[in-house]
């Protein structure tokens, strides 16, 4: 699933994560967004910006223990090894703005 959070500044980091609480989902859990999946090895998130505030977007999946978590990272990791990580800055309807390169992970 896509999943977007707010963040107060963007990394070069792969993966982002917010921690949060809900009864509803049995307590504590993390919000895991990596890249979406692009061509040419290729990976990129979505960055808008929203009443002075940054939002990023990405694959989403909710974990709920630090041990899952872990074992995605690290996972994840091999997986974009080598892929071009990207920031597209888009507006309200997704129209790409700018096209920046982060690193090759």
């Amino acid at each position: 699933m896509k999943g977007k959070i707010k963040v107060k500044r963007l990394t070069k980091s792969f993966y982002h994560t917010k921690r949060d609480f809900e009864t509803k989902l049995g307590g504590e859990f993390w919000f895991y967004l990596v890249p979406f999946q692009g061509e040419n090895n290729e990976v990129f998130f979505y960055i808008m910006k929203e009443n002075n505030e940054t939002f990023i977007e990405g694959e989403a999946y909710i974990v709920d223990n630090e041990e899952a978590l872990r074992k995605h990272k690290v996972n994840d990791k091999k997986h974009f090894a080598g892929k071009m990580l990207y920031y597209y800055f888009v507006d309200n309807n997704y129209n790409i703005i700018s096209k920046e390169l982060v690193k090759v992970i």
